[in-house]
């Protein structure tokens, strides 16, 4: 404002250039003239006027015939006063005008109260937008700024002419031309008023739908001006004429065209209170819950109430069968309500309580679009009447709605990533996006941050985020889940498995469960080829799976791996790795067809497994394995004399032998896999079960350090132990070797079982109970 007041100042004082202003507005009391005159849409007319001329938001007919403009063709079909403005609407579009001379007859608008009324007003001048370019590209036809100077000479230039408002040159044409100066930013809002103008065509069904497209492209084209940042202020006018301009063409080509009569705008449009939208937001919960389309309407679901001026005077403005039209979101969804004859009964009724008539929209279709995003938009709403190119002025709502969806993961890391690589996403909004193992259970943004390994933050929608795998585990799956700013879940994506990554030798990659490398050995599932097999494998040296030691060339693809192949890794120096052979078992069942397969080397235990009935016999070499620790309880352990078993740390073998001692012999025999053994009481004085010992392994004990045996490797192992007082003997032990008799004392118990050697060596100082010692 200091700048134009400078400028102000600097005209007055450029003598000579123009004579004085008389002023533009009369005194309270006196005529009543107007202001001000300017277009709205393409066949809207508004004057200004310095008094009330209505009560608020109160709506009066003038006289139509009191005003006319000075274009052949035109005239005005409806005259409305509203508050300090008067609305005239014109029999067709301004179309190619620059300007128009507004004539009122004498009286035609008075004041409020009724003290003042208007002249004769002959050639009130209003400039239409298209004016208004053309009178900016004369005083500025390079386009670089109107100034000062271009202004002094366009009026020495005019100096009996009229630009805007009464004849001759006075201060409301030097405002006029100095508004034109284009000071201070870019103003778009007459831009943005001629887009939401030309929107309630291009939303509606009037016209063809050639014409729409036709409008809708030049509504787009003033949008991305209006977009731009960049924009100059006269390329903002030049796309608002030639919107305005495509909207006046629309207009033309309307197939039907009755007189209009502009129908009363709607005061308000507002959510309904008591609904899901009462606060002007709505998130993803809310929008869960509303009842189907086809369901009763519930108080909570999302509504808004259209308040309508009652009909003036109960002349019946509107009429049962106006649509009520309802705008809404950004891509301008019509909610479309027509009013009933109760309806009217209502608007008409103006002896009730109020001024005006409310009218409630059901906006569930809106929001149960499945395609509706996050998005804040301003409902507007305006009335037609049906069948007829004749509608009211738009009302927006004072304050936007804003849609908050869930988060949706748009992209991912799929498959498999190497450990120490990041996991990217990207989300459809801003928010969190966390790394969880696909197996956790999560119902909130508290449930994320507890059992999340890794989380990274997305500050807008799109933004890809990398996440760190540190700290996973190589062959487990993960999922990722997006959390926005209120608390707002993501569904899980689809897992990613974390592999190993390349070492100097060999490691399984973890993309196979049953592909393991532990030490020199690969284990290797039953009926993989070799082509599967390298796929598991990572290195950072070549590799190849080989028949034997001595022959290194590579087998095919397709030939399935045996335990007799090794892995051949071509690195500092060639080192090979064997293979075993081995299949998962989840039951007991499995394990006997397993030891049931030729070539089988490993049993993997997927599951803890219990069998308390079964005996299982142990042919050949065999090792029992697990990735977590799992237990095998079986009824019996039975192993050949010749067997040699093995079995991983995180595998617990249970032998459930009842009051059996042959079973309970073959349990606890030296090269039982059993870790544990449960008996029942029969022998009452072995309480709780047997484990190993932890000083001796080899050897059975009770919780209170009483030995079991079942075979001579016991007896040594047992006797030998100075902290071994009593020894169990559950079977027959005949040997034809020496046994020694240990010094310390020694408790023997047993039941009519026999041990005998050649010769036996030393003195039991103990007790005998049940066990006979005999020389043969």
């Amino acid at each position: 404002m200091r700048k134009l007041s400078i400028a102000l100042v600097c005209l007055f004082l450029l003598g000579g250039a123009f004579s004085a202003f008389p002023a533009g507005v009369a005194a309270a009391g006196a005529a009543l003239k107007p202001v001000k005159a300017f277009t709205k849409g393409e066949q809207y007319m508004i004057l200004t006027f310095p008094e009330r001329l209505t009560a608020e938001h109160q709506y009066v007919p003038l006289l139509k015939s009191g005003f006319s403009i000075d274009l052949p063709g035109y005239s005005v079909t409806l005259a409305t006063a509203s508050g300090s403005e008067v609305v005239l609407f014109l029999n067709k579009p301004l179309v190619g005008v620059d300007s128009v001379n507004i004539h009122i007859d004498q009286g035609v608008v008075r004041s409020v109260d009724g003290h003042a009324h208007n002249p004769t007003i002959n050639g009130f001048k209003m400039i239409t937008p298209q004016g208004k370019l053309a009178l900016k590209q004369t005083l500025d036809p390079s386009g670089a700024g109107t100034t000062i100077q271009s202004v002094v000479k366009y009026l020495q230039a005019h100096p009996g002419g009229n630009i805007v408002g009464a004849s001759g040159i006075d201060s409301a044409d030097v405002r006029y031309l100095l508004s034109l100066m284009d000071l201070g930013e870019v103003n778009k809002d007459e831009l943005m008023d001629a887009i939401e103008w030309a929107r309630q065509y291009t939303d509606s069904t009037r016209g063809t739908a050639e014409a729409r497209q036709e409008l809708a492209g030049k509504m787009a084209a003033a949008q991305a001006v209006a977009d731009q940042a960049s924009a100059t202020q006269r390329e903002v006018d030049i796309a608002g004429v030639e919107l305005q301009n495509g909207v006046n063409h629309f207009i033309q080509l309307l197939s039907t065209y009755t007189p209009p009569v502009m129908l009363s705008q709607p005061v308000s449009i507002i959510p309904k209170a008591g609904t899901m939208i009462a606060d002007n937001i709505i998130n993803e919960a809310e929008i869960q819950s509303i009842q189907g389309p086809n369901q009763p309407l519930s108080a909570f679901d999302p509504q808004f109430v259209v308040t309508l001026q009652k009909n003036p005077y109960n002349t019946a403005e509107y009429a049962a069968g106006d649509v009520i039209h309802v705008i809404l979101g950004q891509s301008g969804v019509d909610l479309a309500y027509t009013l009933s004859a109760s309806d009217i009964e209502a608007i008409n009724d103006n002896i009730g309580p109020s001024e005006h008539a409310a009218v409630t929209i059901d906006a569930r279709s809106f929001f149960l679009n499945p395609a509706l995003g996050d998005e804040e938009f301003t409902p507007r709403v305006y009335v037609e009447r049906a069948g007829q190119t004749i509608s009211s002025m738009p009302r927006s709502a004072a304050h936007a709605v804003t849609v908050s969806r869930n988060p949706v993961i748009l992209s991912h890391s799929t498959g498999y990533v190497e450990i120490g690589s990041p996991v990217t996403a990207a989300i459809s909004k801003a928010g969190t996006v966390y790394l969880v193992p696909a197996e956790a259970v999560i119902n909130s943004e508290a449930d994320l941050q507890a059992q999340s390994y890794s989380e990274a933050t997305a500050a807008a929608a799109n933004e890809t985020v990398s996440l760190s795998t540190d700290g996973t585990s190589i062959g487990s799956s993960y999922k990722l889940y997006a959390v926005d700013h209120s608390g707002q879940l993501s569904a899980p994506s689809a897992a990613v498995t974390i592999t190993a990554a390349p070492a100097n030798y060999l490691n399984a990659r973890g993309t196979h469960p049953h592909v393991e490398v532990d030490g020199n050995i690969v284990y290797v599932p039953a009926g993989m080829d070799a082509a599967a097999l390298k796929s598991h494998l990572v290195t950072t040296y070549s590799f190849d799976v080989v028949p034997s030691e001595a022959d290194l060339t590579p087998v095919g693809g397709t030939e399935i791996v045996t335990n007799a192949m090794k892995v051949a890794v071509n690195g500092e120096a060639l080192e090979l790795f064997d293979i075993r052979i081995q299949k998962a078992a989840a039951s007991f069942s499995d394990i006997i067809d397993a030891l049931s397969e030729y070539g089988i080397d490993a049993i993997k235990l997927t599951a803890d497994i219990v069998d308390t009935s079964a005996v299982m016999e142990i042919e050949y070499w065999v090792n029992f394995r697990s990735s977590v620790p799992h237990s095998l309880t079986v009824g019996g352990l039975r192993i050949e004399e010749d067997a040699v078993v093995t079995k991983d740390d995180t595998v617990t073998v249970i032998a459930d032998v009842g009051s059996d001692d042959d079973r309970l012999a073959g349990a606890v025999a030296y090269n039982s896999i059993a870790d544990e053994v449960l008996m029942d009481t029969r022998a009452g004085f072995i309480a709780g079960p047997l484990r190993r010992s932890e000083s001796n392994p080899e050897i059975y004990v009770n919780p209170i350090n009483i030995a079991v045996i079942g075979d001579l490797d016991g007896w040594y192992n047992a006797s030998s132990d100075s902290s071994i007082g009593k020894i169990y003997v559950a079977a027959d032990i005949p040997t034809a070797v020496e046994i020694i008799i240990p010094s310390h004392p020694l408790n023997l118990y047993g039941d009519n079982r026999v041990l005998t050697g050649y010769p036996i060596t030393g003195t039991l100082n103990g007790t005998l109970s049940g066990v006979t010692i005999t020389t043969p």
